[in-house]
């Protein structure tokens, strides 16, 4: 007990220690790999677009606390950032995305510091600071242009594009321009790889601001068949871009006095507003609501409407005016409560260190006895014989019970295929299956036949195997990639490991493989 609660001070200060004096270190993105973490703000990220924002928020918080690393807690910030944008509350938006952009920048995260730059402009242009907003797409477009060679630098571009859009629509109302610009984000598009995650949405956005361009031309059928376009090109939860499509496929309807058609438009964009709260969409669909009962001769619906319009746009001007100064108070805070937690965390540091001299002196001490008690104890055994390397059950002192709850844990965990962590280690699975290390490898010797990195490295290996037999794209992937996909720290120990359980390197066998799916 002793011994473990040496260990655990000891590995505290060096975490401190070595987070104090590896702070400059520039780390790549990839270094901050973390699927399981990626996964939930996956599905919060999802989530935001779809559902009630306030409870995205909630859960956005919440992932916070369990940010492990720079990188999380930037991706942390901006996501809760994008829902306090899409509830309308710019302030907080702004403030969560500077903290963000700080991370970014201090980190040299470029591809983050251009979305970031991006979303910046985005919603200093909707707060209606447009000093602010040219500042950051100007900042986006410079960083980017640095990027040219690596493989975001297109889908940055497309957005900064977009973006620029937005501008002339919003800001110069010069819809020709506009267009020029939205198909210079379709040329970006179509340098895209084919399976790019965000194919679909980034050409859907360009493909709405084109029919909104149109409409605004007076284009109303080429205006019309954009809009669908973009809805063609949009997958899975029904919120998010399509309500913003749908207004505009009901303004069309309107302008062509197909009034049934465009009241069924804008129901479904009152459903939408009514499940996302959006701020934004909120905004264009009472405006249209006007135009609309104002059209059909409803004055007392158009005035309503027009009514709340009017509240929504003195709403954000007067956020304009304040926004600056609420910035500044939010930062402070979370800056401030930042510093009360490091402040805590170095103080316990400072503590640690001023016990480990003692606790070291115990630790020696304690050492020394068992030493001696050890050598007492294997002067009895000599006479017995030597195991021969194996591990002895009645030394373990392990019941059958014990024994066979570890094995079905085991083999549980390998259906889940457990062994794909990188951060897996036999300690991290003794404390998981609430047991010690020595029945582990008890166990994984007496049924896998094996000891527990060679049984580790051997799943992962057949699962890579299976996997490139499998999945024709992973001939194409560099081995450093796959070396990550598989549970391996490095290209190296991935390459050893894949020769020593197969008799040949991973870049011999996907030729192999890839021999053999050309002749098949």
């Amino acid at each position: 007990m002793l011994n473990r609660f040496v260990h655990g001070c000891i590995l505290i200060v060096l975490f401190g220690l070595l987070t104090v004096s590896c702070a400059d270190r520039k780390q790549s993105e990839a270094d901050f790999r973390n699927p399981a973490f990626d996964s939930v703000y996956n599905v919060i990220a999802i989530e935001a677009s779809s559902t009630q924002l306030e409870h995205s928020f909630k859960r956005a918080d919440s992932l916070m606390k369990l940010t492990a690393n720079d990188f999380e807690e930037m991706k942390t910030w901006m996501l809760m950032a994008t829902i306090h944008r899409r509830s309308g509350n710019l302030a907080a938006a702004l403030a969560h995305a500077t903290l963000a952009s700080e991370l970014a920048e201090r980190n040299k995260f470029h591809n983050w510091q251009v979305r970031i730059s991006g979303f910046l402009s985005t919603t200093y242009r909707e707060a209606e600071l447009v000093e602010e907003a040219r500042l950051y797409l100007k900042k986006a477009e410079t960083v980017n242009a640095r990027l040219k060679e690596t493989p975001g630098y297109h889908m940055t571009q497309l957005m900064i594009h977009q973006e620029k859009a937005y501008f002339i629509i919003e800001k110069d109302q010069d819809y020709s321009r506009a267009v020029e610009e939205l198909n210079k984000a379709n040329a970006c598009y179509d340098k895209l790889p084919p399976d790019h995650p965000s194919m679909n949405l980034t050409k859907a956005t360009t493909e709405q601001l084109l029919g909104a361009c149109y409409y605004h031309l007076g284009e109303y059928s080429l205006s019309e068949a954009h809009y669908y376009s973009a809805l063609n090109n949009i997958d899975g939860a029904p919120y998010g871009l399509k309500p913003f499509i749908w207004l505009g496929l009901g303004d069309i309807r309107k302008v062509k006095k197909d009034y049934e058609a465009a009241c069924d438009f804008y129901e479904k964009v009152e459903e939408a507003q009514n499940n996302t709260e959006n701020f934004q969409l909120k905004l264009g669909l009472h405006k249209s609501l006007a135009g609309y009962y104002n059209e059909v001769g409803n004055d007392e619906e158009a005035f309503f409407h027009q009514k709340e319009y009017t509240a929504l746009i003195k709403e954000r001007r007067k956020v304009a005016r304040n926004i600056s100064g609420e910035v500044l108070q939010i930062l402070k805070a979370e800056k401030e409560s930042s510093v009360l937690l490091n402040r805590a965390f170095l103080v316990i540091i400072v503590i640690l260190v001023l016990l480990i001299p003692g606790i070291l002196l115990l630790k020696l001490n304690f050492k020394k006895l068992k030493g001696k008690l050890l050598s007492s104890s294997m002067r009895k055994s000599d006479s017995k014989g030597s195991t021969n390397g194996k591990i002895d059950e009645s030394a373990l002192a392990i019941s059958q019970e014990t024994e066979a709850r570890i094995l079905s844990e085991i083999e549980r965990l390998e259906e889940k295929e457990y062994y794909l962590d990188s951060k897996l280690s036999m300690p991290a699975l003794a404390s998981q299956l609430d047991t010690n290390t020595k029945y582990i490898a008890y166990v994984i010797n007496k049924y896998r036949k094996q000891d527990f990195t060679s049984y580790i490295n051997g799943l992962r290996i057949e699962k890579a195997m299976e996997e490139i037999r499998s999945n024709p794209e992973t001939l194409d992937y560099k081995i450093a990639y796959l070396a990550g996909e598989f549970g391996f720290s490095s290209h190296a120990t991935f390459t050893n490991a894949f020769k020593k359980n197969t008799g040949m390197f991973p870049s011999q066998y996907i030729r192999q493989v890839r021999n053999e799916t050309s002749y098949s």
